[in-house]
């Protein structure tokens, strides 16, 4: 009896098989044939396409570094959601790439709600989580400085889900820009720009 059989590697055997019995014994025998060889070339993997990196959704203007989406915090807490890293790690490397940004406020916005006093701490303290975050990221503590406004800043209307979830943010004020902090000595003393 004859038949083909394949290995794991794709080779391909011919392999016969004589049973040889002698009263109540047998015995197997497996004979191989000369094996024949096939030899494939898998196929070549996808070529990787490079894309562009995602866009920020940071812009830096005169006045703010814009953020387009929202520093999410847990609930009547400041501390800082997972979801909410890659943003801030956003924010932290483009300080690092404009280091003429000498001074930026953060600020914590809240909407409105019965207990005032509460709002100011909590705007205050979410400014501040996020402040740490941006020093443990390597930004100059120097260049941060973190306030709480509560509700009495708001951009939208309280009356309105919608609304209150506009006014609960943290907003990135450029207070002082220097002109000085890209210059490059040369060897001869002088400087540039």
């Amino acid at each position: 009896m004859s038949r083909l059989a394949w290995l794991k590697i794709g080779v391909p055997i011919s392999a016969t098989m004589f049973s040889v019995g002698c009263g109540s014994a047998a015995v197997e025998l497996m004979t191989l044939s000369p094996a024949k060889i096939v030899v494939s070339t898998p196929p070549p993997p996808d070529p990787v396409v490079e894309e562009d990196p995602p866009p920020t959704g940071i812009t830096v203007t005169d006045s703010k570094v814009e953020i387009d989406q929202k520093i999410a915090f847990q609930s009547w807490k400041a501390e800082i959601l997972d979801e909410s890293t890659s943003i801030l790690d956003e924010i932290a490397r483009v300080l690092q790439e404009n280091p003429k940004i000498t001074r930026i406020e953060i600020q914590g916005h809240t909407a409105e709600a019965p207990n005032r006093r509460r709002l100011m701490k909590l705007s205050k303290q979410r400014a501040e989580a996020v402040r740490a975050y941006l020093i443990q990221q390597g930004i100059d503590p120097q260049r941060l400085s973190a306030k709480g406004y509560g509700a009495t800043r708001p951009i939208a209307d309280n009356e309105s889900p919608e609304g209150r979830e506009q006014n609960r943010r943290v907003e990135f004020v450029i207070l002082e820009r220097s002109q000085h902090a890209d210059m490059v000595a040369n060897d001869d003393g002088s400087s540039d720009e």
